[in-house]
């Protein structure tokens, strides 16, 4: 498991470095679906009387953090070639 785990970093790596252009990843309907809906469920916890207040900073970036998280579980579910495809709502 090591080793395979391993030589998915590696094979990463030597393609990302190896592109001149940059790389845009998408996310399908569902999954975008879902991160509003976090965002709407989070939003009215930061404000003054919210219970994620004393969060703010930290609570009011988990959005892009999550989406961020689901891009890297696609890639690690699809390897280099889910550069090419939708972020699905299974990884986000």
């Amino acid at each position: 498991m090591q080793s395979a785990y391993a030589a998915l970093l590696s094979s990463f790596v030597n393609e990302l470095w190896s592109r001149l252009d940059t790389c845009e990843m998408k996310i399908d309907a569902d999954g975008v679906e879902l991160l509003l809906d976090l965002q709407e469920e989070i939003e009215p916890r930061l404000t003054r009387d919210g219970d994620l207040r004393p969060l703010g900073g930290f609570a009011g970036k988990i959005v892009g953090s999550a989406a961020r998280f689901a891009a890297l579980h696609h890639l690690g579910w699809h390897g280099s070639r889910g550069l090419a495809l939708p972020i699905n709502v299974g990884s986000v």
